[in-house]
């Protein structure tokens, strides 16, 4: 997204249990100002929390601004999956789970956002 010298410097705590000392803080402080991830409602973020796939979806396609159509469509999960099924990031058969996500499942779905925008 561009913003990765903003989040290095950021210093501000977003989350009362992401100290600043914290390697990502300025990352999350950074995702949380983008609407990218908003925590756990309690002030909280878990960030040694695995993050699941629907997770994942919602943090992807946020990130790629098409929050308000996934809101449109159903919101969680139904409308996250939906945009995603739509911008080729999950196929129309694959089943999207709150289990936790594996790195090649994160690495995958990145990979699917971006790669058409590549060519």
């Amino acid at each position: 997204l561009g913003v990765e010298t903003e989040a290095t410097s950021t210093t501000a705590n977003t989350f009362s249990d992401v100290p600043n000392s914290n390697w990502a803080a300025g990352y999350i402080s950074k995702a949380a100002r983008l609407g990218i991830v908003s925590g756990y409602g309690d002030g909280k973020f878990g960030p040694e929390d695995s993050v699941t796939q629907q997770q994942i979806i919602k943090m992807i396609v946020c990130a790629m601004d098409y929050e308000s159509k996934a809101d449109e469509l159903g919101g969680w999960f139904s409308g996250y999956l939906s945009v995603a099924q739509e911008l080729g990031i999950v196929s129309s058969d694959e089943i999207v789970t709150s289990d936790e996500a594996s790195r090649w499942q994160v690495s995958m779905y990145i990979f699917n956002c971006i790669h058409d925008r590549w060519e």
